[in-house]
């Protein structure tokens, strides 16, 4: 389908470029053929121009019958040029009365009308007979500036017509020449055209599958080199802008994050209050743990640990903000909106820890030691937005929320999770939990109730 559509661009542009050739010749040719053919009418305007300014003296010192038997001559004269001759067709005198009194026409050439009948000097003075064009002198009175006779000298411009058919002809064929030319040369602009945009529409075929790799190299100065480049600027911020959205995958979840970069104007990064839930784990008695281990086995425990459980939290579409050391902190309900987003974190935790007897099980068939984890969750209004300077910026949230979820996951015991009064006031139809006796929490002057979450309801 593409090589079609570049063999029809290649057509188009050859089309066009020949289209405007043919304008440009064919009106040079029509400019060229006037031309020439006035410089011709002119020529031989000029030449029995000449002839009647000689008849025009010869009146003046002639006897009358002297001047008749001169101007009978004429008529066996022949005025050639390069290309042509010219034939006197008739002369004729009048007097300031516009009185005939003198005609004589050339006997080898006849002046008709269309029905043969010769024609008579009042009709030659009245109308225009074809291929018979007139020059005409006046004899001026000595002393006055008075008329005495007018000099009429009419010619043949017969042999003009086939001089003009030379000049069709002949410019014609250079017309033509020159638009043979023009299409040759059409035909390899276009296709000087084709080949880059071939090379871009390839191009674009491999971005279009995925493959941001795809370079162009600039081989042109003109608009289709700045195509070349734009196109390598596009690659450019595609590659970018997939090496952020892959990036920001990491931290929330894929839907949220398309959605996200595809609904910018739908959400907030500056700093503003919403209600949102926080989940607080941790590993407990990590400390001790990691004495009796390796570093790399410590790093190789934190890797299967983190990579089971981010997986569980961007099922239930939480943000993961932070690892702290061997702990975990995601909320859910920014910045992108989410309906039940407190039960979408108790379900997440569950999950983590059923996840985590699992994971503890194949690590006591591998003969590792088992380990075990506490989460705190709260659910409360907090300052949600980019925190940092130019240079490293980062949304997260802050607030009272998200220290008391803190606080709260302190208080776990292993295989624990404990939430808040809040949040179970959003899930207590949907979730098993027991309340344990209100807890003294750092920072808050009075204990505050928590549950211990054991299951979600079906």
């Amino acid at each position: 389908m593409a090589e079609r559509y570049r063999r029809v661009l290649t057509l188009k542009l050859t089309i066009i470029i020949c289209s405007l050739t043919l304008l440009v010749v064919l009106t040079i040719t029509l400019v060229n053929i006037y031309y020439q053919r006035q410089d011709k009418e002119n020529e031989a305007r000029l030449r029995m121009m000449a002839v009647t300014g000689i008849i025009q003296r010869s009146i003046a010192e002639l006897g009358k019958e002297q001047f008749v038997r001169w101007a009978d001559s004429l008529f066996r004269m022949r005025f050639s040029a390069d290309e042509y001759n010219l034939d006197i067709v008739y002369i004729m005198i009048l007097n300031n009365k516009n009185q005939v009194t003198y005609f004589k026409k050339n006997p080898l050439i006849s002046i008709s009308d269309s029905s043969g009948r010769p024609i008579t000097p009042g009709e030659i003075l009245s109308g225009r007979i074809r291929d018979l064009s007139v020059v005409k002198a006046t004899v001026i009175r000595k002393g006055t500036n008075e008329a005495k006779y007018i000099v009429q000298v009419g010619y043949s411009t017969v042999m003009l017509r086939s001089i003009y058919t030379n000049i069709i002809v002949r410019n014609v064929i250079i017309g033509a020449v020159f638009l043979a030319l023009g299409s040759a040369l059409a035909f390899v602009i276009a296709h000087s055209w084709n080949v880059p945009i071939k090379q871009l529409t390839k191009a674009m075929e491999r971005v279009s599958e995925g493959d941001l790799t795809t370079h162009i190299e600039t081989t042109r100065t003109d608009e289709i080199g700045y195509l070349q480049d734009v196109f390598n600027e596009m690659v450019k911020g595609l590659k970018d802008r997939e090496f952020i959205k892959s990036t920001f995958k990491r931290y929330v979840t894929k839907q949220v994050a398309e959605e996200i970069l595809k609904n910018k104007d739908r959400i907030k990064l500056e700093g503003e209050k919403r209600e949102i839930t926080v989940l607080f784990s941790d590993i407990r008695g990590f400390t001790a743990m990691t004495e009796d281990i390796t570093p790399t086995e410590t790093l190789d425990l934190l890797n299967e640990y983190y990579g089971t459980m981010i997986d569980i939290i961007f099922k239930y579409e939480g943000a993961l903000d932070k690892f702290l050391g061997d702990g975990i902190m995601v909320y859910w309900n920014a910045p992108m909106v989410l309906e039940n987003h407190a039960l979408k974190a108790c379900t997440c935790a569950v999950e983590m820890q059923k996840a985590l007897d699992k994971l503890n099980k194949k690590r006591t068939e591998n003969g590792k030691k088992p380990f075990y984890i506490g989460i705190g969750i709260n659910t409360g209004e907090a300052v949600a937005g980019s925190v940092g300077s130019l240079e490293r910026m980062e949304y997260t949230v802050v607030g009272d929320t998200v220290n008391l979820t803190k606080r709260i996951n302190d208080k776990t015991d292993r295989g624990q999770i404990l939430i808040s009064e809040a949040t179970y006031n959003l899930v207590m139809d949907k979730v098993v939990a027991t309340p344990l006796p209100p807890q003294r929490i750092k920072g808050k002057k009075n204990p505050i109730r928590v549950w211990l979450l054991q299951d979600i309801k079906n």
